[in-house]
């Protein structure tokens, strides 16, 4: 795919996109042919790719990461190669929806619990009426299921949506993706319980300098733990990599760039 530059940020290589940038690329995306697959990468991420060696291959084998978490934009400017912003799939849903809706691309919504992605297809139809939800359906399924590909591909839609929660929707799409009939897969995590309404929000103060954590942690306090864990190593994986910058001139793994 023709795209901007991607920094390769601590081991991965994540694109410098802006939200517009985002959208442009989802839009061209459609265009190429194939299933596209684009990914946001946050601490957590970042976490489970150091512990296991496949699910890092297959972040790898992604068609663009891009920035999810304030953290790595914080860290990608320590390190010297300064990512432009976050990008929070919250923020992108509309967007994307904005343009779904201006071209009649049509979205399928897989995830959370039973009825959780009906409702925010509804949600989306009540904010943006008339855009194309062509199909929903919930994440309880086996990996393995041909089933709930062959769903998908019978309504063929443009965006498909996956909410599946790490690491298991970046290995569903790993393993799906050459066998899919959409035009562009966005994992996203949680964010259908944003949209339906089940879950509130982070005030706008937390979210514009990058705190939303701190936030989650107030409505979901059980996600102390994986903060807890995730962003000490983030800061060890940081410092060690200032410490190889300053050590090398240009550093070993972060200061490389790639466009293409």
């Amino acid at each position: 795919m023709n795209s901007p530059c991607a920094l390769d940020i601590l081991g991965l290589p994540i694109h410098a996109w802006k939200a517009s940038d985002f959208v442009r690329r989802v839009d061209e995306g459609l265009r190429e042919g194939a299933c596209r697959t684009y990914v946001g990468i946050n601490a957590h991420t970042l976490t489970l790719a150091r512990g296991d060696p496949e699910y890092l291959r297959m972040l790898e084998g992604m068609d663009a990461l891009y920035a999810e978490g304030g953290s790595i934009v914080l860290a990608s400017w320590l390190l010297g190669r300064a990512l432009p912003a976050k990008l929070t799939t919250t923020d992108l849903w509309p967007l994307c929806c904005e343009l779904a809706s201006r071209k009649s691309y049509g979205m399928y919504l897989l995830g959370g619990e039973e009825g959780l992605a009906r409702e925010a297809a509804e949600a989306a139809r009540r904010s943006w009426p008339g855009i194309r939800i062509v199909g929903t359906h919930h994440g309880y399924f086996p990996m393995d299921d041909e089933e709930i590909v062959g769903k998908i591909n019978a309504v063929r839609p443009d965006i498909l949506w996956v909410g599946l929660g790490e690491p298991r929707q970046v290995v569903w799409a790993s393993r799906r993706k050459a066998k899919l009939n959409a035009g562009v897969l966005l994992t996203c995590g949680g964010m259908f319980r944003l949209i339906a309404g089940r879950q509130r929000r982070p005030g706008p103060l937390l979210h514009r300098n990058g705190l939303e954590w701190l936030g989650r942690i107030f409505h979901e306090p059980a996600v102390w733990r994986r903060y807890a864990r995730d962003f000490p190593l983030l800061a060890r994986m940081t410092v060690t990599g200032l410490l190889a910058r300053r050590g090398n001139g240009r550093g070993r793994r972060t200061g490389r760039s790639s466009c293409g």
